[in-house]
């Protein structure tokens, strides 16, 4: 029997600290930027060291200041797919009015065409979360993909416990309670429709509609396969996730900027206790992402971008 073919994509959430921040209910901070100071160099580092080229999702208010987008024409120079995290990265995005969802999306995407001159063809909603509204939204902008759904009932059960934990300690988390409306989503590339876990009869062809790319997750138990998990896992233990996913055609990794960053980066301290994976040593979460990149090459996949598996994984030779 031949090999089928693998795709693999890398996708990292720009993120900055006061996002942090808000999702444990801390106080404004000093303007520390440690995601693009540092987060930002080293991921270029470690995806040129490894030859890999990987989309990094960007929130467009960061875009629109000069030093950051220094650093994403950098990325883009590299020839790493920029896309759009949202203007502003409200969690509470699908919450809002029609036309701040719509100033949100069409607002970020204009902020990193600013910022490297190209305009972004997909989106990542911030905290996994999307609503009919924002599905029709995006659908009308002609995108190329989405990447928003994380199908995993595990983390929504979670993020929901520590949003009332913290509520316990007189903090207010930003972060949503609930999303189980996406947990049980489809895992693989599918046309996305509302709601998301309402299957469609075929997944290849020329039907058209947003293509949905969802974020690894392991199969049948669903627990995500992101950053946090790999990095707090360690390399040994973070290989044999990823070998829980080597017969996907399809994986599509998230990781976030702060998983390459330091517990002495400036305004990491703010996290301290809070944030479990802001403690784990630089050098130990560049081994762990080295070796998931490693074993997925021992499986013989191919590393692409978010927006040229939008295109591939609907291929009929793919299909899984």
């Amino acid at each position: 029997m031949t090999n089928r073919r693998r795709l693999v994509s890398l996708s990292v959430d720009l993120d900055e600290l006061d996002c942090y921040r808000a999702i444990h209910g801390l106080g404004p901070g000093a303007g520390e930027a440690p995601i693009y100071d540092r987060g930002v160099p080293r991921f270029a580092e470690l995806f040129a060291r490894e030859n890999v080229r990987a989309t990094f999702f960007v929130v467009g208010r960061d875009a629109q200041r000069p030093e950051k987008a220094a650093r994403l024409r950098e990325l883009a120079a590299e020839r790493h797919e920029l896309s759009n995290h949202s203007l502003s990265h409200y969690y509470d995005l699908v919450r809002r009015s029609p036309s701040i969802v719509v100033a949100e999306v069409s607002g970020g995407r204009a902020a990193v065409a600013d910022a490297v001159g190209v305009a972004p063809v997909g989106f990542r909603a911030p905290g996994y979360t999307l609503s009919a509204e924002l599905v029709e939204i995006l659908g009308d902008l002609d995108l190329a993909y989405d990447s928003s759904v994380l199908p995993s009932p595990a983390y929504f059960a979670a993020r929901s416990a520590a949003i009332l934990g913290k509520a316990l300690l007189g903090r207010r988390s930003r972060s949503l309670f609930g999303g189980f409306d996406l947990a049980l989503a489809p895992r693989r590339p599918y046309y996305l429709t509302w709601p998301p876990f309402r299957r469609r009869d075929e997944r290849v062809g020329d039907r058209g509609g947003l293509r949905e790319l969802p974020i690894a997750v392991v199969p049948w138990v669903r627990v995500p396969v992101i950053g946090t998990s790999l990095v707090m896992a360690g390399p040994t233990n973070a290989a044999r996730l990823c070998t829980l996913l080597k017969h996907e055609f399809f994986v599509n990794l998230e990781l976030h900027g702060i998983d390459l960053c330091a517990p002495d980066d400036p305004g990491l301290d703010a996290l301290a206790g809070h944030q479990p994976d802001a403690a784990v040593p630089l050098a130990r979460k560049q081994e762990t992402l080295s070796a998931v990149i490693r074993r997925f090459r021992e499986f013989g996949a191919e590393f692409v971008t978010l927006a040229e598996a939008a295109e591939l994984a609907f291929q009929k030779p793919l299909k899984g």
